[in-house]
């Protein structure tokens, strides 16, 4: 039996109409409220009200810099997946809220995590 993972959506509650992509990502002049996409294998995967939204920066081969983002889960509802959708146990929509932080905060709440190494390295 294989296990499934948890499909997580983290939407903005501003702006019914959604915000304005400006990342080299998506493309431009594109109106979304999904921020953020994210899989865990964990089928039990839990977010919480007040989880704030992380960016990542690489600081070196084997090292990226978390850092804190704009953005905090303001509530949480659990979908069932539907016959579509079979791969995941659960689907979870995560409406977020902007929660701005001062520079000093972002830089105090940041950190450098070690990257796994692939084994064939």
């Amino acid at each position: 039996m294989t296990t499934k993972g948890t499909f997580i959506i983290y939407l903005s509650l501003e702006n019914e109409d959604g915000l304005l992509i400006k990342s080299d990502d998506e493309p431009a002049g594109r109106y979304t409220r999904v921020l953020l996409e994210s899989y865990s294998w964990d089928p039990d995967k839990k977010v919480k009200v007040g989880d704030r939204l992380k960016k990542y920066e690489n600081v070196g081969q084997w090292q990226r810099k978390v850092i804190p983002d704009e953005w905090v889960v303001a509530s949480v509802e659990a979908v069932e997946p539907s016959e579509y959708s079979l791969e995941f146990s659960k689907i979870v929509l995560a409406h977020c809220e902007r929660q701005l932080l001062s520079p000093k905060e972002v830089e105090e709440r940041s950190y450098v995590v070690e990257v796994k190494r692939p084994a064939f390295v």
